[in-house]
């Protein structure tokens, strides 16, 4: 699963959570090898139940198999459908039984099912299997045919997903951008794909997205409104044009909890894209109409649907949102990704301009503006001293250490401010961050003699602790950095560094 789709602690989720992780798991068990949607079933049910392995036959499976052409359905080593090569699971029962989500699909449903289906599942096949190989190439007994079947793979995929760059429809379009945001390695596999997307449908932006043909035509698209949105913040910018769209997506939800493009009714995938937007944005929402909603409209066998046939993938969705709207705002909260240019090689932190995006965020949306927030500016005491007597390789290795230790501080977001000074911006609604500090430097100091030896004198750092709201981050920063340098007036410093609140 991508993002949306961590299991932990679902026993102990409402009935209808319970429910749809039971069937997903019968589901994985019995499922076809060739089925499209065969990743996605496996990596749900590996977090379901952590002693399923992620990937074990699914590999050779593909291995078994041959592509087609570059240009046909075939093209890849999976099935795009069910038109052949798979029959239909039960949970999709027969493309006569299906039913279009929104008015907007009725039309080609019923032209040709199975190329509605397709559609719908290309960027979720796309998005769920490249993540699957991706993670399976990082390392592993198989990750050399992993990385195989990757390198064959995404060319054709970043063909296929770049055909949304021609603007043919806003829904489709935005469906995929917001597929590839949610899968963590795709959106660093296709950063640069996934930033011209966005920037093409946010590109001058005034109001919602509305729809290019009938039913939707010129109207306000609440499902590709949230995706876009979704997306924008999901890689930081647009910023405003994302503020403006969650605003108008949460003035949309029904009384019943649900949302939808059409007036007479919702439907459970736009209602997933819009809730996960605002559920992940703003800690003022009351997500409790929405579970309603979701639990109101769950079918009999424990599953939600869309058309048919991405039963699965859906249900597995909106059962790991509900498990994450249990959890406190501050650990569902969602940081804008940063790209790889953004990345300090020395210590593997983003550089500051990362610490501008998330303050541009967190001013833009209301519900993060208003949100209190914690701020740590840190600097390294000893730090000159040590790389005078030790040369400037081992004051790397300082940096390089300090910066991983500082990574394992949680819900926080660790940033190179620059030289040897950080900050640690802890997540809107956090817990207080000043005793995990207290924590992290006591850890910081036993890491440095285990790495550096027990007799070289420690760096240690100097930390001061902040607070203010989302929408001031930026100037608590540079209220910070003053007193931060009014600290390095002080003589003496304790075994383990300096950790102060402000005062200001």
């Amino acid at each position: 699963m991508s993002e949306l789709g961590a299991f932990d602690g679902w026993q102990l989720a409402p009935a209808f959570v319970q429910r749809a992780a039971r069937a997903l798991v019968e589901i994985d068990d019995t499922i076809d090898p060739a089925e499209p949607l065969r990743f996605a079933i496996r990596r749900t049910a590996s977090r379901i139940d952590p002693s399923r392995s992620t990937m074990d036959g699914l590999l050779d499976f593909l291995g078994s198999r041959m592509p087609g052409s570059a240009r046909s359905a075939t093209r890849y080593r999976w099935e795009l459908s069910h038109r052949i090569g798979v029959k239909l699971p039960r949970y999709a029962a027969s493309e006569r039984a299906w039913t279009a989500w929104r008015q907007g699909a009725t039309g080609p449903l019923n032209r040709d099912p199975f190329d509605l289906e397709a559609r719908l599942l290309l960027p979720i096949v796309l998005s769920e299997n490249l993540e699957s190989l991706l993670e399976a190439s990082a390392g592993g007994r198989q990750a050399a045919q992993a990385a195989m079947l990757l390198d064959e793979a995404s060319p054709l995929a970043r063909r296929d997903l770049a055909g949304y760059l021609a603007m043919n429809d806003p829904w489709e379009d935005t469906f995929a951008l917001w597929c590839m945001t949610r899968a963590p390695r795709v959106l660093d596999h296709l950063h640069s794909l996934v930033v011209a997307l966005a920037m093409t449908y946010a590109a001058g932006r005034r109001g919602p997205v509305c729809g290019f043909r009938i039913p939707y035509y010129d109207k306000p698209l609440v499902s590709a409104s949230a995706q876009l949105a979704g997306a924008l913040l999901a890689v930081g910018i647009d910023l405003e044009v994302a503020a403006d769209l969650a605003a108008f997506v949460r003035d949309q939800r029904r009384v019943s909890g649900g949302w939808g493009d059409d007036a007479d009714r919702e439907d459970p995938l736009t209602t997933l894209i819009a809730a996960d937007l605002l559920g992940r944005a703003d800690p003022s929402l009351d997500v409790q109409p929405t579970l309603r909603y979701f639990a109101d409209t769950q079918h009999d066998d424990g599953l939600w649907r869309a058309l048919g046939p991405d039963a699965p993938w859906l249900s597995a969705n909106i059962a790991a949102f509900a498990i994450a709207m249990q959890r406190p705002f501050s650990d569902r909260f969602r940081w804008p990704h940063c790209a790889r240019s953004l990345f300090d090689q020395k210590t593997g932190l983003p550089f500051f301009a990362h610490f501008i995006d998330i303050a541009k965020l967190l001013a833009s949306l209301p519900g993060l503006a208003a949100a209190p927030i914690e701020l740590a500016f840190i600097d390294l005491i000893g730090f000159r001293a040590f790389n005078n007597r030790f040369g400037q390789d081992a004051g790397d290795e300082v940096l390089q250490l300090f910066a991983t230790e500082l990574k394992t501080v949680p819900t926080a977001r660790a940033v190179r401010d620059g030289g040897d000074e950080f900050l640690a911006i802890g997540a809107p609604s956090r817990r207080p961050l000043f005793e995990d500090l207290r924590a992290f430097m006591t850890a910081w100091k036993a890491r440095f003699h285990a790495h550096f030896g027990a007799d070289v004198p420690a760096v240690v750092p100097r930390v001061v602790v902040g607070r203010g709201t989302g929408a001031n981050l930026r100037a608590l920063r540079q209220h910070l950095g003053r007193e931060i340098t009014a600290l390095k007036q002080i003589a003496s410093t304790p075994e383990t560094g300096v950790l102060i609140a402000s005062g200001g």
